[in-house]
């Protein structure tokens, strides 16, 4: 029997994964305005604080991936802006149900673990 998880990796490696696309940001403050579009990240802000990440899983299977940014909740992430004025937001993000997509977000690119 073949492991499809072996093409699903070389998909990624050679496939059009890999093409350098930036994400495009959109603040809302409503989360009822996220249109949930490929390649785009939406960071939730409420008080004057950033509160969540949305976004689409890059992998293509159309789930939506919630991000944590709140300090006080666990797990939760960081998100910074690096010297070029792009996102990056760490640590990775590992899907461990689905499709187990495994990425980082550096320069406000998606970049496969």
């Amino acid at each position: 029997m073949i492991n499809f998880r072996i093409f699903d990796f070389l998909r990624k490696i050679f496939g059009k994964e890999t093409q350098e696309k930036f994400l495009r940001v959109v603040r809302v403050n409503d989360i009822t305005k996220i249109k949930n579009n490929t390649n785009t990240l939406y960071i939730e802000n409420r008080g004057g604080k950033n509160r969540w990440i949305y976004l689409k899983c890059p992998c293509g299977c159309g789930d939506i991936i919630s991000v944590n940014l709140m300090i006080s909740a666990h797990p939760h992430w960081i998100l910074s802006t690096n010297k070029s004025g792009n996102l990056d937001l760490s640590p990775s993000l590992n899907k461990i149900t689905g499709c187990k997509s495994h990425f980082f977000i550096r320069d406000s690119q998606i970049v496969w673990a």
